[in-house]
């Protein structure tokens, strides 16, 4: 129960491309490379993103929180929270109704959102 103790990994910036769904994937060798999506991780309400994909956004989003609770000024720490719980519920009402369409598939993006 290290509190101080740094992640392993680095998350991306905001820029980086969304990883690959599995289902893509297992198509590359018949899809052209135009086809395979482009989704920036902070594109938090592109269409057609898979769990897999929506998993690495909340993650990036929870990561933010981390980060921001972590700022000394105590204004600019408010105003960051804020953006970000409007970013996550943004997150949230888009991904959740995706829910009823692909049974577990998103379950873990809207875990790590709620966190």
């Amino acid at each position: 129960m290290v509190f101080d103790q740094p992640l392993v990994t680095i998350f991306p910036s905001g820029n980086a491309r969304l990883p690959i769904e599995p289902e893509v994937l297992d198509q590359l060798d018949i899809l052209s490379p135009e086809s395979v999506p482009n989704v920036p991780v902070s594109c938090l309400t592109a269409p057609k993103v898979g769990g897999f994909g929506r998993t690495a956004q909340a993650a990036c989003l929870v990561d933010q929180v981390f980060k921001t609770v972590e700022i000394v000024d105590i204004d600019s720490r408010l105003l960051q929270l804020d953006g970000l719980d409007t970013s996550l519920q943004a997150f949230l009402s888009l991904v959740i109704p995706q829910c009823h369409s692909r049974c577990g598939s998103f379950c873990a993006a809207v875990q790590l959102a709620i966190r």
